[in-house]
Protein backbone atom coordinates (compact mmCIF):
# COMPACT_ATOMS: atom_id res chain seq x y z
CA UNK A 1 0.00 0.00 0.00
CA UNK A 2 1.10 3.42 -1.02
CA UNK A 3 1.45 6.07 2.09
CA UNK A 4 0.19 9.47 2.24
CA UNK A 5 2.95 10.89 2.15
CA UNK A 6 4.17 9.60 -1.28
CA UNK A 7 0.40 10.17 -3.09
CA UNK A 8 0.80 13.79 -1.98
CA UNK A 9 4.56 14.02 -3.87
CA UNK A 10 3.54 12.50 -6.99
CA UNK A 11 0.40 14.63 -7.09
CA UNK A 12 2.14 17.41 -6.32
CA UNK A 13 4.80 16.93 -9.13
CA UNK A 14 2.13 16.53 -11.62
CA UNK A 15 0.92 19.22 -10.52
CA UNK A 16 3.61 21.47 -10.88
CA UNK A 17 5.01 19.77 -14.16
CA UNK A 18 1.57 20.84 -15.93
CA UNK A 19 1.65 24.35 -14.62
CA UNK A 20 5.35 24.40 -16.05
CA UNK A 21 4.41 23.08 -19.59
CA UNK A 22 0.99 25.83 -19.23
CA UNK A 23 3.49 28.84 -18.60
CA UNK A 24 6.24 26.97 -21.42
CA UNK A 25 3.94 27.18 -23.71
CA UNK A 26 2.51 30.64 -23.32
CA UNK A 27 5.41 32.27 -23.52
CA UNK A 28 6.97 30.04 -26.47
CA UNK A 29 2.97 31.17 -28.22
CA UNK A 30 4.53 34.84 -27.38
CA UNK A 31 7.75 34.63 -28.62
CA UNK A 32 6.58 32.97 -32.02
CA UNK A 33 4.88 34.70 -34.71
CA UNK A 34 2.10 32.78 -36.29
CA UNK A 35 -1.28 33.02 -38.34
CA UNK A 36 -3.11 33.69 -34.99
CA UNK A 37 -1.21 36.71 -33.44
CA UNK A 38 0.04 38.36 -36.95
CA UNK A 39 -3.25 40.38 -37.27
CA UNK A 40 -2.64 42.05 -33.36
CA UNK A 41 1.45 42.83 -34.04
CA UNK A 42 1.50 43.60 -37.76
CA UNK A 43 2.76 47.61 -37.51
CA UNK A 44 0.78 48.20 -40.81
CA UNK A 45 0.53 51.89 -40.02
CA UNK A 46 4.87 51.90 -40.24
CA UNK A 47 4.67 50.51 -43.53
CA UNK A 48 3.84 52.02 -46.73
CA UNK A 49 0.53 49.80 -47.49
CA UNK A 50 -3.17 51.30 -49.58
CA UNK A 51 -3.59 52.20 -45.68
CA UNK A 52 -1.77 54.95 -45.80
CA UNK A 53 -4.05 57.76 -45.85
CA UNK A 54 -6.37 56.23 -42.53
CA UNK A 55 -2.87 55.41 -40.90
CA UNK A 56 -2.32 59.11 -41.06
CA UNK A 57 -5.26 60.73 -40.48
CA UNK A 58 -7.26 58.21 -37.95
CA UNK A 59 -4.18 57.53 -36.08
CA UNK A 60 -1.68 60.66 -36.37
CA UNK A 61 -1.25 60.95 -32.45
CA UNK A 62 -1.66 57.06 -31.73
CA UNK A 63 -1.18 53.72 -33.04
CA UNK A 64 -3.76 51.19 -33.70
CA UNK A 65 -4.59 48.84 -31.72
CA UNK A 66 -4.02 46.27 -34.12
CA UNK A 67 -4.05 45.59 -38.06
CA UNK A 68 -7.73 45.28 -38.13
CA UNK A 69 -8.54 48.58 -36.25
CA UNK A 70 -6.53 50.03 -38.93
CA UNK A 71 -7.98 48.42 -41.97
CA UNK A 72 -11.34 47.17 -41.25
CA UNK A 73 -13.58 50.00 -39.26
CA UNK A 74 -16.24 48.94 -41.43
CA UNK A 75 -16.45 45.36 -40.91
CA UNK A 76 -14.69 42.50 -42.40
CA UNK A 77 -14.45 38.76 -42.99
CA UNK A 78 -11.34 36.48 -42.29
CA UNK A 79 -10.13 33.36 -43.15
CA UNK A 80 -7.29 31.23 -41.16
CA UNK A 81 -5.09 28.60 -42.91
CA UNK A 82 -2.65 27.00 -41.45
CA UNK A 83 0.40 29.28 -41.98
CA UNK A 84 -1.51 32.25 -43.47
CA UNK A 85 -4.44 35.00 -42.46
CA UNK A 86 -6.89 36.45 -44.96
CA UNK A 87 -8.87 39.64 -44.24
CA UNK A 88 -11.41 40.73 -46.80
CA UNK A 89 -12.64 44.14 -45.61
CA UNK A 90 -16.07 45.44 -45.68
CA UNK A 91 -14.57 47.75 -48.75
CA UNK A 92 -13.76 45.03 -50.59
CA UNK A 93 -9.88 44.94 -50.05
CA UNK A 94 -7.66 41.36 -49.43
CA UNK A 95 -4.60 41.65 -46.91
CA UNK A 96 -3.06 38.11 -47.38
CA UNK A 97 -0.28 37.11 -44.31
CA UNK A 98 1.82 34.56 -45.09
CA UNK A 99 3.96 33.62 -42.13
CA UNK A 100 6.96 30.96 -42.45
CA UNK A 101 9.38 30.43 -39.26
CA UNK A 102 12.87 30.64 -39.77
CA UNK A 103 15.39 30.52 -36.91
CA UNK A 104 15.67 31.50 -33.58
CA UNK A 105 12.24 34.43 -33.03
CA UNK A 106 12.59 35.41 -37.12
CA UNK A 107 9.68 34.77 -39.64
CA UNK A 108 9.51 35.28 -43.39
CA UNK A 109 5.90 37.47 -43.33
CA UNK A 110 4.48 37.89 -46.68
CA UNK A 111 1.80 40.76 -46.58
CA UNK A 112 -0.48 41.18 -49.99
CA UNK A 113 -2.31 44.47 -49.93
CA UNK A 114 -4.75 44.14 -53.12
CA UNK A 115 -8.21 46.59 -54.25
CA UNK A 116 -10.82 43.81 -54.79
CA UNK A 117 -13.35 47.04 -55.38
CA UNK A 118 -12.15 47.35 -59.17
CA UNK A 119 -9.37 49.28 -58.29
CA UNK A 120 -5.90 48.27 -59.65
CA UNK A 121 -4.00 48.96 -56.27
CA UNK A 122 -2.35 45.29 -55.80
CA UNK A 123 1.41 44.79 -53.76
CA UNK A 124 2.87 42.12 -52.19
CA UNK A 125 5.75 43.03 -49.73
CA UNK A 126 8.00 40.13 -48.16
CA UNK A 127 9.52 41.10 -44.24
CA UNK A 128 12.15 39.20 -41.85
CA UNK A 129 10.33 39.73 -38.57
CA UNK A 130 11.37 39.42 -35.32
CA UNK A 131 8.94 39.38 -31.93
CA UNK A 132 10.73 42.07 -29.56
CA UNK A 133 8.70 41.60 -26.25
CA UNK A 134 5.14 41.41 -27.73
CA UNK A 135 6.30 44.16 -30.73
CA UNK A 136 6.83 43.21 -33.92
CA UNK A 137 10.47 44.83 -35.90
CA UNK A 138 10.37 44.32 -39.61
CA UNK A 139 12.97 44.33 -42.34
CA UNK A 140 11.58 44.83 -45.91
CA UNK A 141 13.31 42.59 -48.73
CA UNK A 142 11.30 42.80 -51.09
CA UNK A 143 8.30 44.17 -52.77
CA UNK A 144 6.34 43.52 -55.95
CA UNK A 145 3.65 46.11 -57.26
CA UNK A 146 1.33 45.03 -59.96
Amino acid sequence: MVSRATLFLVCAFEIALILFVAAWSAFADTASINNKNILRLFPICEIRSSLGQRCKYDFANKSPKDFLEACCPSGQKITFAENSVEVLSADNWLYRFDVTPLFGNFTEVIFEDKAMNGGSYHTVAKFIAHNNDGGLSLWKYWTTRY
